[in-house]
């Protein structure tokens, strides 16, 4: 049975590449994980590794774009965390933290808040932080934003008093 399988995968594995390069990395990656003996489904991958990509569609010249007026340090801060449609890094910013005037905040079904900084960042309480902050919105608040651990960022208020998990939403 098991020589079956391979004997009618293995022609799917072996195909010459412009077949392979009509369908998408995704459906040859899907292909590749039905093969069920570990061995055999390794080497379909192996083989999908080396085959060549298809080269990319021409584009048309586009008028040079003037360059963009870099943000102050502040407006991005955080930002290397935000989600980007293609990924573009983003310089990371020198600073360590940042201070700024809370002016809404919001809270999610679980108790976690959503706050938005004077300087329009908004910044999200991770799903791992399990503390409720009592925020009030007859107070003002004021947030300092620093970096933590591994990349991470953690929101302090001035009242109340606490330390917190976050990730820039926007």
């Amino acid at each position: 049975m098991r020589r079956i399988l391979v004997l009618t995968t293995l022609p799917a594995v072996f195909l010459p590449a412009p077949l392979w390069a009509q369908d998408s990395l995704a459906t040859q990656l899907r292909q590749c994980s039905v093969v069920v003996g570990s061995v055999e489904r390794l080497a379909c991958y192996d083989q999908l590794a080396r085959r060549p990509l298809p080269a990319p569609l021409p584009t048309p010249m586009a008028a040079p774009a003037q360059m963009p007026q870099r943000p102050a340090p502040a407006a991005d801060f955080g930002a290397d965390t935000l989600p980007q449609a293609p990924p573009v890094p983003v310089p990371r910013s020198s600073l360590e933290s940042i201070t700024s005037p809370v002016t809404d905040f919001s809270f999610d079904v679980r108790g976690h808040f959503i706050v938005t900084l004077a300087n329009g960042q908004i910044w999200r309480q991770i799903e791992g932080d399990t503390v409720n902050v009592p925020l009030r919105k007859d107070r003002t608040h004021t947030a300092t934003v620093s970096r933590a651990i591994l990349g991470s960022y953690s929101i302090r208020f001035d009242n109340p008093r606490g330390l917190f998990k976050v990730l820039r939403v926007r």
